[in-house]
């Protein structure tokens, strides 16, 4: 049984060489068998500079350009890096529940000027916040009421 398989074959200059005699009229109405025969005759009494002259055109058909895939520079992101580091943490967790834990985590680990802006911004569109959200909003209080606490000490001392 033949398999499907992609395999990118050049021209050659026998092929290059029967393209041109396709439309000899010699081998018109000869039966195939005998018109590879003679075909594969009068290759082999073509001269050198013949063959060589089948040869250039064999490399420069356009079957043999193929467009070189140039390697895009990978985009690793910054979630993507934390996520490298991370993911062992929440590996005993199921699966359907690993990046969302990892999500909720990395809004976790934001400085907090994005967390606040972040906070800010979905309390004025009033949005349902997700469990990653309130844990935002959670930190920013606890940041906020730290601030305060500090200022106050401040004040005293």
């Amino acid at each position: 049984m033949f398999r499907v398989a992609r395999v990118l074959r050049g021209v050659s200059p026998f092929s290059i060489f029967l393209m041109d005699q396709k439309s000899n009229p010699a081998l018109k109405g000869v039966p195939i068998a005998k018109r590879g025969r003679m075909l594969s005759k009068m290759y082999k009494e073509l001269s050198q500079q013949q063959r060589k002259e089948l040869q250039k055109r064999a490399e420069s058909h356009p079957s043999m350009n193929k467009k070189k895939t140039r390697k895009r520079p990978s985009r690793k992101s910054e979630f993507s890096e934390f996520v490298r580091e991370n993911y062992n943490v929440v590996k005993g967790l199921n699966y359907r529940k690993r990046f969302s834990a990892l999500s909720q985590l990395y809004e976790l680990r934001k400085p907090l000027d994005v967390q606040v802006a972040k906070a800010i911004k979905e309390v004025n569109t009033k949005k349902r916040v997700a469990p990653a959200k309130k844990a935002v909003k959670k930190a920013v209080k606890k940041a906020a009421s730290k601030a305060a606490s500090k200022a106050k000490t401040a004040e005293k001392g």
